[in-house]
């Protein structure tokens, strides 16, 4: 019997990796989508809230703490970045959680 590593001609361990990584993106995928349909739903019962003025907010500091939140998920994610399958990971997890 034929094992895949050796029917692509590459080593088991690059090939593990490969796998690790698209399910690793998979995965991130899903959770983003999944927490963007949340988030959404939220600004839009908070955008409404403050247009009837029954609560108001500082943009100043609705803009810093996303930074904050953005910067975390950059340096959370960064390592991740450059792999092309984590990347085409993700892109399917996203799709897959819409």
């Amino acid at each position: 019997m034929v094992e895949l590593s050796q029917l692509l001609s590459v080593n088991g361990e690059f090939l593990l990796t490969v796998l690790i990584m698209l399910v690793a993106g998979i995965i991130v995928g899903y959770i983003f989508a999944k927490v963007i349909k949340k988030l959404i739903i939220i600004s839009i019962i908070i955008f409404i809230l403050s247009y009837i003025g029954v609560i108001s907010f500082n943009l100043g500091k609705v803009q810093e703490l996303s930074q904050e939140i953005k910067n975390m998920l950059i340096s959370a994610l960064a390592p991740f970045i450059p792999s092309v399958t984590f990347i085409v990971g993700v892109i399917i997890g996203f799709i897959l959680g819409l």
